[in-house]
Formats: structure tokens, C-alpha cells, sequence
């Protein structure tokens, strides 16, 4: 009688345990897909506009820099430049919008402060680059270079929308990844569906060796092809970032 008292106790465990399983290997499949990419070079004092990340996606900065004209055909490590300042983390690692309006890094509090006006109003927000005078819309990317207040620097970078909750990838879907130092690319398929590469490009900022556009679809196809999930990872070592697109779809076996 005790021993029959058990069996719904037992029951339950195992029920329990086996939604866990089921439930750990579906979060698993989840990706997180490149929503929209912005590679983008202002010559002067363009404008730069920025595009408020669709909804479910939040806005990532990876690198921008400030350089004048005279020196962009002799772009290296030591070609004098200004980068932003990188954005800190709070000690607990978890940023806020209070955290990103108050950031180090320029880009950043211009999208979560300056813009969010705007982008209550429209999808664009502008900023003025190294325009003369004062103004809330003013954005400054001449510090400490030669050709300061003369309208003749370049400011360029990579700006991306990522989805902030991944999903499994549906059938027929074609899913784009990124992936930079810090983030690897990280592919994933339904368990009755495997990986097959549709194209894979590694890119930088458009002044460095143009774009930097180099194919690495050999190395992505041999390490994910007909898998269930992989892992591509960025080697990055430079003054200049690099960065990583990889888009696939998942296939019958």
C-alpha cells in the first residue's frame, strides 16, 4: 500500500524531469538573427540617420571611428583616428535604459537619449556630423585629428539590429547570423533538420580595405553542413574590427 502511495509521486518526478529535457533542447534551437545591418561612411558633415531597431530587436554597436580624407588611402595601425569611447557595462552587467542614455559611448546615447523622441514621431532619427554651432543634434567625430572643423574628415562604422529573443528557424526560412569578437555564431536547426550554408562574408567598417569583404563559406559549409548546430567563431586581433555574417537555412537530412 505505501509502495502504491508512491506511484503518482514518481509519476510527477519523472513527468517534470522530462519537461525539462524537452523544454532545455527547444530553448537550444533558438537563434537570435540579424534584423537589419548598417554599415555606414559619412563624408564631410553629411548627416547620419539612424533607424530605430524593429520592434523584438535591440540596436548593438560594434565600432565607428573618425578619420581625416588626406589619410584614408594610408589607413593602418597607426594612422591617427578617433574612436568613441567604449560603452561600460553597469557592475551588474545588466544594462538599462538609464544605463544606455548615460553611456560612455556617444552612438549609443544618441540612440536610447537623443532619438527616442524622435523615433516616438518616425522610424529615423538625424545627426548632424561636425556641424557648425550648437544644437541637441550635433555630433562631434573630429577630436585630436588634423582636419578638425574643416569638413574634411570621414566617420564610418557598423551598427546592427539583433533580435533580442531567439526562435527556432521554420521551414523555408533563410536566417542571417553575426557574429564578432566576443559573439560567435552559433547556428541551430529542429532536430529532424540540418544546416546547410547559403552565404558566409566577413566585413569591417566600409574605409578598411573597403569593406573588408572576404568569403569564409568554406570554412562555415565543412564545420556546419548537415549538422544540427555548430559554432563559427571571430579571430580578431586588429585596430579595426571585424565582423561576421552568416546566413543558412535548415534542410531534410
Amino acid at each position: 500500500m505505501r509502495c502504491f502511495n508512491r506511484i503518482p509521486l514518481l509519476v510527477f518526478i519523472y513527468a517534470y524531469t522530462f519537461s525539462k529535457i524537452l523544454f532545455s533542447h527547444q530553448a537550444d534551437g533558438n537563434v537570435t538573427r540579424l534584423v537589419r545591418m548598417n554599415n555606414f561612411l559619412v563624408v564631410g558633415r553629411n548627416p547620419l540617420n539612424l533607424e530605430k531597431c524593429p520592434d523584438g530587436s535591440e540596436f548593438v554597436y560594434l565600432q565607428a571611428f573618425g578619420v581625416c580624407k588626406k589619410n584614408v588611402n594610408f589607413l593602418n595601425e597607426e594612422t591617427k583616428v578617433w574612436f568613441p569611447l567604449e560603452h561600460k557595462k553597469p557592475s551588474s552587467g545588466t544594462d538599462t535604459e538609464d544605463t544606455l542614455t548615460k553611456s560612455n559611448n556617444p552612438l549609443l546615447r544618441a540612440y536610447y537619449g537623443y532619438c527616442k523622441p524622435n523615433f516616438d514621431k518616425s522610424e529615423k532619427c538625424t545627426l548632424s556630423i561636425n556641424k557648425d554651432g550648437e544644437g541637441a543634434d550635433r555630433f562631434r567625430t573630429e577630436f585630436e585629428l588634423d582636419c578638425a572643423n574643416q569638413g574634411q574628415s570621414l566617420f564610418n562604422g557598423a551598427l546592427f539590429c539583433i533580435e533580442k529573443t531567439g526562435s527556432p528557424v521554420q521551414d523555408g526560412e533563410v536566417v542571417s547570423l553575426v557574429g564578432f569578437k566576443g559573439l560567435d555564431i552559433e547556428p541551430r536547426c529542429p532536430e529532424d533538420r540540418k544546416i546547410q550554408t547559403v552565404t558566409a562574408f566577413e566585413l569591417s567598417s566600409p574605409l578598411v580595405n573597403k569593406g573588408l569583404i572576404n568569403s569564409f563559406y568554406d570554412e562555415a559549409s565543412k564545420k556546419c553542413d548537415g549538422h544540427e548546430q555548430c559554432s563559427l567563431s571571430v579571430t580578431d586581433e586588429g585596430r579595426f574590427k571585424k565582423y561576421r555574417v552568416f546566413t543558412y537555412k535548415c534542410v531534410e537530412p
